[in-house]
């Protein structure tokens, strides 16, 4: 019995320093070339309202108040990300996001994007294997245009904070932060103003591109390709840099990864 009351009071303990306090965005284009000036520093903050929701009414331009209307990411968005905080959660569907799975296969399809294995089965965002493979990729892409900084602060009420950072170069050098980036867009999808400068990072049409980008991701073929040189230490470097010989698939089955 003292077991479960133990248990009971960590889990409430649990869930109320899970509650979100507020959420504030900083976002900064980059002068190209860069100057001493700078271009504005846009920032909104979110804070709760009697109801629990996140509220503003208002951003800043370089500290200088811009009225909004009233923006609110309701409490059933705050309440998911707080379980999936308690929960440690690193494995998503599409369909936590607003989204249809249908939609993003159709674009896959329709992309630029190639894949050596075909999706089967639903799409399930692994950020662990993101995050392993993005290191050994040498996919050079960028889902943005021109330079800019973008950074989430979620703070919760026991003081402790999860913090997004998103620079423009960080998909193409393999710096992107899925999971944090996973957090901020359930709570910011569709909700920000197109006031501020990169708005759509948290905009479905950003999030279909990263997707597909995710999904040519996670096959890894460079990790696979590293250990096929390994394998063969005799072969010229021609031959590594023309990839001579190498064939993704056969690898694969050769090692027991697919049939």
């Amino acid at each position: 019995m003292k077991r479960l009351i133990t248990l009971i009071l960590l889990a409430t303990t649990l869930t109320a320093n899970c509650q979100i306090k507020s959420l504030t965005i900083e976002t900064q284009e980059a002068d190209e070339p860069p100057t001493k000036q700078g271009r504005p520093k846009y920032s909104i903050e979110f804070t709760r309202n009697k109801h629990g929701d996140l509220e503003t009414s208002f951003f800043k331009v370089d500290n200088k108040r811009r009225a909004l209307k009233p923006v609110i990411i309701e409490k059933s968005r705050l309440d998911t990300l707080s379980k999936w905080l308690i929960d440690n959660k690193r494995e998503f569907k599409i369909s936590e996001f607003y989204t249809d799975e249908k939609i993003h296969l159709q674009y896959f399809n329709d992309s630029q994007y190639r894949l050596y294995i075909p999706i089967q089965g639903n799409i399930l965002i692994q950020t662990d294997s993101f995050t392993f493979c993005q290191n050994h990729s040498d996919i050079q892409r960028t889902l943005s245009h021109g330079g800019y900084s973008f950074m989430t602060t979620i703070k919760f009420v026991d003081n402790s904070k999860r913090i997004f950072r998103f620079e423009s170069g960080d998909i193409g050098e393999h710096k992107f932060d899925l999971l944090n980036y996973l957090y901020s867009y359930r709570l910011l999808n569709d909700k920000l103003p197109d006031n501020l400068p990169e708005y759509q990072l948290f905009s479905l049409d950003f999030f279909k591109n990263f997707i597909a980008h995710y999904i040519q991701t996670i096959e890894c073929e460079e990790y696979y390709y590293k250990e096929f040189l390994k394998l063969h230490p005799d072969r010229s470097a021609r031959q590594n840099r023309m990839r001579d010989g190498w064939d993704y698939l056969k690898f694969l089955k050769d090692k027991g990864v697919i049939d």
